[in-house]
């Protein structure tokens, strides 16, 4: 299967500007940019023909008077990038060279010519552009991410999108202070043309990238499994929408058949969305179906949002598994798939690689399931047909490939622990006997209980395993009174042998 089979999947952007005060319309993507007047003629193209070269941004040049695009390379061996900007009838050499990215560079001239761009590690970085060297950088705690410029009233500002409170706002700084050493970031207010002084808050002032304990706390269904993700959760085969053929009805019948009699498998995955997106909806899907389990499958749209650091990327999945986690859900996590063929295709696996390595390094961190999709697809038998056969398009699995995601789901799913024992009650059968006992397990799975008890809460050292949803202690009459008290704990087992937690250490009393 030739390399160039599918096109690029850039999305091709129309829009309108101002420049040398006149209204200008455009249409781009990472591959070519065309403004036109307006009667329509074409006044300023460009494109990339270099191997691994995309187009970052494009804006109108006082000094030179002529639009100009930013161009990026990517090159692999070393890892770095170039940053050079094109006029149309001449370019200036590479602006600069990084081991990272430049994220929405734009050109600012009043007294002096920069450019300035967002790099990996949420900064602000300004860059003299006749000095050829860095004037500043500006730190933020929080993910920032796509640079504009605009203006508010008669000053000419650059809007950024920062992450606050649960979300990314925008917020700016004045160009006229660039330079003075004195930036202050404002929340934006173009409605009313204005800052909104009120709203201020300083970058050193920011809450942490981390979500707040949702309360009150919610009862989650544990024969519900909810899927999250785009349209790879979805169900899209060769580019055409096909939900009845994705990983969700496929995992369907598994689980009722190995894990949860009755179970439901829910669809939330939206075909586009990125972690941006994702961060919008996740808490809202976590209400509307109040599941258990959540099976985090996001990221892949993020890898051509050239304008996306990848550390963002990762900030976003981690705030959202952090909200999965607050609200007692399991999630589990995987790894992107490779995407095959395609122009730019070293770039897009250098950042699906770096992804995927973001994401494996979550699981560690917070002790999260993972499955591993880009080895897993990536490495598939060739005497099984190879990882082509898993892929439909440059992106998608195909019907082989969804089946193969269902099953390795599955198995994930089988290796989690039992559900923790819960609402243990007692009663007395005698004035001898203390029957204890609570809702039983219903993982088709489930093995047997084990249950450890003891007359002190720090020497339980007495077991006994169980496979009903009861027992009964008993006391003999000749016992002293210490004795009238046993402390005990309970832990489910699957037949696999995974355990639950144990409950906390509970108390009884004979009479």
């Amino acid at each position: 299967m030739p390399a160039d089979i599918f096109p690029d999947d850039s999305t091709i952007k129309r829009g309108e500007i101002f420049a040398d005060n006149k209204l200008f319309k455009y249409e781009k993507n990472y591959d070519f940019i065309n403004i036109y007047d307006t009667g329509n003629n074409l006044v300023f193209s460009a494109a990339c023909e270099e191997k691994n070269t995309i187009i970052k941004s494009f804006g109108f040049s006082k000094t030179y008077n002529s639009f100009f695009v930013f161009k990026e390379k990517f090159n692999s061996d070393p890892i770095n990038f170039e940053l050079r900007m094109e006029f149309e009838n001449f370019n200036i050499p590479v602006i600069n060279r990084s081991a990272t990215a430049f994220y929405t560079p734009v050109l600012v001239e009043n007294i002096e010519s920069y450019v300035i761009y967002i790099s990996e590690d949420s900064s602000i970085v300004i860059y003299d552009l006749e000095k050829k060297l860095p004037l500043q950088k500006i730190k933020s705690k929080t993910p920032v991410m796509r640079l504009f410029k605009n203006k508010i009233g008669d000053k000419e500002i650059l809007g950024f999108h920062k992450f606050i409170d649960k979300k990314y706002k925008k917020f700016f700084f004045y160009i006229e202070d660039i330079g003075t050493g004195k930036i202050n970031f404002f929340p934006i207010d173009f409605k009313h043309n204005k800052k909104e002084e009120s709203d201020y808050k300083d970058p050193d002032e920011e809450r942490p990238f981390i979500p707040t304990p949702p309360t009150p706390a919610i009862s989650l269904d544990y024969k519900k499994i909810v899927g999250f993700g785009d349209s790879i959760t979805y169900g899209v085969i060769n580019r055409e929408p096909f939900p009845g053929l994705g990983y969700i009805p496929r995992l369907q019948p598994l689980v009722i058949e190995q894990l949860y009699d009755e179970a439901e498998v829910i669809n939330e995955g939206i075909p586009g969305s990125n972690t941006d997106e994702g961060i919008r909806r996740i808490e809202p899907v976590i209400l509307l179906h109040k599941g258990k389990y959540l099976l985090f499958h996001l990221g892949t749209n993020d890898v051509i949002q050239y304008d996306l650091p990848t550390p963002t990327v990762i900030a976003n999945i981690e705030f959202m598994i952090n909200i999965v986690l607050k609200y007692n859900m399991q999630p589990i996590l995987t790894t992107l798939i490779p995407r095959y063929g395609g122009t730019r295709e070293e770039l897009k696996r250098y950042r699906g690689k770096i992804i995927s390595d973001g994401i494996a390094g979550l699981s560690e961190s917070l002790n999260i399931p993972l499955i591993d999709l880009w080895d897993i697809f990536l490495n598939y038998p060739e005497s099984k047909g190879g990882y082509l056969s898993l892929m439909s398009d440059k992106v998608h699995p195909s019907e082989k490939g969804y089946q193969l995601m269902a099953e390795e789901w599955l198995r994930s799913l089988l290796s989690l622990p039992p559900r923790v024992p819960r609402d243990i009650t007692g009663f007395i059968n005698t004035g001898y006997k203390i029957t204890i006992q609570w809702p039983g397990n219903v993982e088709l799975d489930f093995s047997h209980y084990i249950l450890k008890f003891g007359y002190s809460p720090v020497s339980l050292n007495r077991t006994v395993m169980t496979s009903t949803a009861s027992y009964t202690f008993i006391h003999f009459p000749l016992h002293s009174s210490f004795f009238l008290r046993i402390y005990f704990r309970i832990q489910a087992v699957d037949n696999a042998g995974n355990g639950s937690e144990f409950t906390p250490i509970k108390e009884i009393r004979f009479n």
